[in-house]
């Protein structure tokens, strides 16, 4: 068919087209025939050698839906060939079509027991609209990048030993660091004030061993310390 004229215009050229046995075919049929899937279905029935329509039928019940065939285009295909067959059998044409249709579309199609092939059609068409809403949506987040946890994935990236050993260093350090400031802060505390004796004359506290009044000599003396004058080492 392929044009935009009607079905009648279409036969009315069909009719001059047709010559010798097939010409009187048609003008014992003409007055019958009203559109042109009528004229198919008859003509096809008619020229069509059962052999061929045998091949025919064996192709519409071993047909399946193949992965990117939509319900559209099957149905398309059907109806092409329940017109060459001129099948008219609801229940045989419900029956071919569930059987073509991919497993989850022909669980909930045969479920819902429709009584035409196009109750059976809609059923299927709106099973692939849920069916492509819903992937859609999915694709879609899974899409979204995942936010990154990026300290959970630093700390991840160390591997386990390595992790260990590091921390333990680290707190050794740490350790060490604080026990130092500590012994400095505390020296400070008791050192910074020079001792007084009986007299009033200012006595050194040794930074050695924590007497007061040892005769000492300086010998090391911590630069940060602002007594400097009274952080001595110890002669005795």
């Amino acid at each position: 068919k392929g044009t935009k004229a009607n079905d009648m215009d279409i036969l009315l050229i069909v009719g001059t087209l047709l010559k010798g046995n097939a010409g009187i075919w048609w003008d014992s049929i003409e007055d019958y025939v009203t559109t042109w899937g009528e004229f198919k279905t008859k003509f096809l029935g008619n020229y069509i050698n059962e052999e061929t329509k045998m091949q025919w039928r064996k192709e519409l019940k071993n047909k399946k839906q193949y992965e990117n065939e939509s319900i559209d285009e099957l149905v398309t295909y059907q109806l092409d060939m329940f017109q060459r067959l001129g099948w008219d059998d609801e229940s045989d044409k419900i029956e071919v079509f569930i059987s073509a249709l991919r497993q989850e579309y022909a669980y909930e199609v045969e479920r819902a027991r429709p009584l035409t092939w196009e109750a059976a059609v809609k059923d299927a068409k709106q099973l692939e609209s849920l069916s492509l809403k819903y992937n859609g949506i999915k694709n879609k987040k899974e899409n979204i990048a995942p936010t990154k946890d990026f300290g959970s994935e630093s700390m991840s990236s160390i591997p386990v030993n390595q992790s260990s050993n590091a921390s333990q260093d680290v707190v050794s350090s740490l350790s060490s660091e604080v026990k130092s400031l500590t012994q400095q802060l505390n020296a400070l505390k008791i050192y910074a004030t020079p001792n007084r004796n009986m007299n009033g004359q200012a006595s050194f506290t040794c930074y050695g061993c924590g007497q007061v009044g040892h005769t000492v000599t300086p010998k090391t003396v911590p630069m940060f310390c602002k007594f400097v004058f009274y952080r001595q080492w110890c002669d005795y």
